[in-house]
């Protein structure tokens, strides 16, 4: 793999984000991807969504229902009722760690909103909320209705509804965003029969409901929180309902194989498009963002249908694989370059990712999994600051004779420790062992450490052991993993920092693919 180390080097004479930056330019971000959730194989699948093709598998929790992903494609989190909430790296494709909301809770569905996970848990009757920061589930609501399954969150994130399948309701938290006990609950009766399939309109006025249970609609008024109308479709299994950006409602009919169009305003059904020669059994939908498609997925005919929304007529189909059984469908969004966004991949910001706090002057969050800063100004400070954040893990690689004490203070918070220096005793600066090297990214590399807080003097060191970790252990570009490194300490304000930028090139053109 032949390495852009000429930009990278050329950066360090003036800002080493602008060059690096401007490097990217040239380079496609990676592309966008559809994530499938396969529930008979129990996995989330990877799937380009021009050919269809599968990228990649990741394990998840028996049966899978839903799955919710971050704005910037990077994370994904995968509800299974029986064995809890997996968080997914999307960029690596791979599993981070379970959530469990509590014995027999049957988490079914999520959705990330303002940094925060929301879940409905059937069994407890409840939705929840979760930190990824702090992996920490924050509070739980009990809602008092049977059948708590799905959730859709208004634009001001501040009303959530909840179609509950077994009261024939849907609830409606308000204030929500504020968390207990700021928010309120109510119930609305809903004529028909198992309403599951929900949405809001476009503009937020009407919430509508598939009542599966009896094939037929039930629109609510979301102001004066009343059912204005309900009419029976004569749909056999309609379990998902999803609004088009020009107003169109588009209805799932697992039963027929067919996806019903209806007309909003005028409350008039405009197409049934035969999408399946079979009963598809439960099924998901991801209308995108421009109105141009909607992905189906097709349990039982183990396929991922694409509906072209201009002519409603079916454009491709996806088969996804024997007994694969796919359901729930999102979209994680291209990685912007960092010339375009502004910003590098995994989230950290030139100039606003420093967040420093009494302590701890140089503290720079990169992600959900990853912050790098400083050695600490105060321990007394610092640590209970790590430890709110959700710190699991704390790696040194700069030693020093205050080593000891940081770390019998880290692990008395509750935190793992690690000291893991990276050049040998007397070497000249920026002169690194390899293997220290090696050994320092593995454990940056392991899930069980996350989220992690790695420090060396003032952080040069470790946001050049995360950029080596992004290329070598995550498939990350050199671009990519270069601009988040300088956005996260690895800057041109010391006399080595050439040299790790030099360490880091050779280190990662001996351990990638040329």
């Amino acid at each position: 793999m032949k390495l852009a180390w000429r930009s990278l080097r050329r950066a360090l004479s003036c800002l080493v984000l602008v060059a690096v930056a401007n490097s990217a330019a040239a380079q496609s971000p990676p592309a966008a991807r559809l994530l499938v959730l396969l529930r008979n194989a129990s996995a989330l699948a990877f799937v380009d969504p021009a050919s269809g093709t599968v990228l990649g598998r990741v394990p998840v929790g028996v049966d899978p229902h839903e799955v919710a992903v971050t704005p910037d494609g990077s994370m994904a989190f995968v509800a299974s009722p029986r064995e809890g909430i997996s968080v997914i790296d999307v960029r690596a494709m791979k599993e981070l760690r379970r959530i469990s909301p509590g014995a027999l809770s049957a988490p079914h569905d999520v959705l990330y909103a303002g940094g925060k996970l929301y879940f409905t848990a059937e069994g407890y009757k409840t939705i929840g909320r979760y930190d990824p920061v702090a992996d920490k589930v924050e509070w739980m609501l009990g809602i008092g209705q049977d059948g708590t399954h799905l959730l859709v969150l208004a634009k001001d994130q501040q009303t959530m509804w909840v179609p509950n399948r077994g009261s024939n309701s849907v609830s409606v938290i308000d204030a929500v965003a504020g968390g207990p006990p700021k928010f309120k609950t109510s119930a609305i009766p809903v004529p028909g029969k198992t309403p599951e399939g929900i949405d809001l309109s476009p503009d937020g006025r009407e919430l509508w409901t598939a009542t599966r249970g009896d094939g037929g609609v039930s629109i609510i008024d979301t102001a004066s929180r009343k059912v204005i109308q309900s009419f029976n479709l004569k749909l056999t299994d309609a379990n998902r309902l999803k609004f088009t950006p020009d107003g169109k409602v588009l209805i799932l009919d697992g039963g027929t194989g067919t996806l019903v169009v209806v007309d909003a305003a005028s409350r008039k059904e405009i197409k049934r498009l035969k999408v399946a020669d079979r009963d598809t059994g439960d099924g998901g939908m991801f209308v995108m963002p421009d109105g141009s498609r909607v992905y189906l997925g097709l349990r039982d005919d183990h396929s991922v249908v694409v509906v072209n929304l201009k002519t409603l007529e079916t454009e491709k189909r996806f088969p996804m694989g024997p007994d694969s059984g796919p359901g729930c469908i999102n979209w994680a969004a291209a990685a912007a370059s960092p010339a375009a966004s502004g910003q590098a991949r995994g989230g950290a910001r030139p100039k606003t990712g420093r967040e420093p706090f009494p302590g701890l002057t140089r503290y720079f969050r990169i992600d959900a999994t990853a912050a790098n800063g400083s050695q600490f100004q105060s321990r007394e400070q610092a640590i209970p600051e790590l430890v709110r954040r959700g710190v699991r893990s704390v790696v040194n690689v700069a030693g020093g004779p205050d080593a000891e004490a940081e770390g019998a203070a880290v692990r008395a918070a509750g935190m793992k420790y690690y000291v893991l220096t990276i050049a040998p005793d007397g070497a000249p600066q920026g002169q690194y062992d390899p293997a220290r090297v090696e050994r320092a990214v593995d454990a940056l590399s392991d899930p069980a450490n996350y989220p992690v807080f790695m420090h060396s003097g003032n952080g040069h060191r470790t946001a050049m052991l995360w950029m080596i970790k992004r290329v070598v252990k995550d498939g990350w570009t050199v671009e990519e993993a270069g601009a988040e490194a300088a956005a996260s300490g690895l800057i041109n304000d010391n006399p080595t920092a050439p040299l790790q930028w030099k360490f880091a090139q050779e280190y990662i053109n001996a351990h990638t693919t040329k």
